[in-house]
């Protein structure tokens, strides 16, 4: 039974998260016979709305079956088959030209037991999502320092941030709404 602290406690949503995105990527490598591990969370959010959960589920899981098919082996039974196969179908956008992936109504109702998982993630836990994503993109340089930096609430919270990252993007506080500042020495 789970307790108010555990639901809580930001390390057990972040391995629930991943538990959901593994276990989804597990039944289909499973499906497809792809012996492959769990590709980068950036790259299966790539273009996924989270404020629309439900159009976000489908669109970590056609990011996904794109994954699946760039990874199928070619001595698989899999290999020749067409996207139709993995469930996509391909659209063109009327204003753009542009070409996007869809999932096929058949392959909404095969895969409704990943869907409705990643949808309740992606409504729950968006802000820890871009929380995810917003570190997964930031490139640490190791010979980079780190810096106290601070902002101006009363007392002020203190951050031990990246030199080059609070110059270049910055930090604002929850609380305050102000950019973190170095720490005058």
């Amino acid at each position: 039974m789970f307790s108010i602290k555990d639901i809580t406690n930001p390390m057990n949503q972040i391995e629930d998260f991943y538990g959901v995105m593994d276990y989804s990527w597990q039944s289909l490598r499973k499906e497809f016979d792809v012996d492959s591990s769990l590709p980068d969370i950036k790259c299966l959010f790539i273009g996924v709305n989270l404020e629309d959960s439900a159009a976000g589920a489908e669109g970590v899981l056609i990011n996904m079956l794109t994954e699946i098919t760039e990874r199928v082996h070619r001595f698989s039974p899999w290999y020749r088959c067409p996207a139709r196969a993995y469930g996509l179908i391909s659209l063109r956008d009327p204003a753009t030209h542009k070409v996007f992936w869809k999932l096929a109504p058949e392959a909404v109702q095969r895969w409704q037991k990943i869907l409705e998982p990643i949808e309740c993630e992606i409504a729950y836990k968006s802000s820890l999502i871009e929380m995810i994503m917003t570190i997964d993109q930031i490139e640490f340089e190791p010979n980079q320092k780190s810096v106290l930096a601070i902002c101006e609430c009363q007392p002020p919270k203190e951050l031990l941030v990246n030199q080059l990252f609070l110059a270049e993007e910055g930090v604002i506080c929850n609380a305050c709404q102000q950019n973190f500042s170095p720490l005058a020495a």
